[in-house]
């Protein structure tokens, strides 16, 4: 009884409270920051974080990969405008789920496609849903404090001691 009880208390008390999730950055030669993203659970990459960037955007080479596990639906296209101020014409996809770092499930996200290759890019589509977000020098990471699915590690064994 006692251990049912310390478990409603943990998790209702920590559904009620942000948790931060904080994960690592890796800072290119040119300042660049990336941060690793799990596309459906299993496909592991780098991408830039560029809160300028509405949305994610894949190259084509992970979009191959995504899309040869056969968990994407194609749901329209967008005008985009890329850095160099160019507009470029992207496919839109629907993947089954977008994590940022290890613990911070999106759930399911509309992404951008690239024609050519290019780096892939964690724009404010993510990071909004992820919102609040902050940069942190020292350590250099990128914290989420309103990821919407988490790993809660207390509290998934505490459950499975049940």
């Amino acid at each position: 009884m006692k251990i049912k009880l310390l478990i409603s208390f943990l998790l209702i008390h920590t559904s009620a409270q942000a948790i931060d999730v904080n994960v690592p950055i890796d800072k290119s030669q040119s300042g660049s920051l990336y941060v690793e993203a799990v596309i459906n659970s299993n496909i592991r990459s780098q991408f830039l974080v560029d809160t300028g960037a509405g949305m994610i955007t894949l190259n084509r080479e992970l979009f191959k990969q995504i899309s040869e596990s056969g968990k994407v639906e194609k749901t329209g296209e967008i005008a985009a405008r890329l850095a160099n101020g160019k507009y470029e014409t992207m496919n839109l996809y629907k993947i089954k789920s977008f994590s940022i770092g290890e613990n911070c499930n999106l759930g399911e996200m509309e992404v951008a496609v690239m024609k050519r290759a290019g780096r892939n890019i964690l724009g404010l589509s993510a990071l909004s849903i992820a919102a609040p977000f902050a940069v942190h020098i020292k350590p250099l990471e990128l914290v989420l404090s309103g990821c919407p699915f988490y790993k809660n590690s207390i509290a998934e064994n505490l459950i499975s001691m049940k």
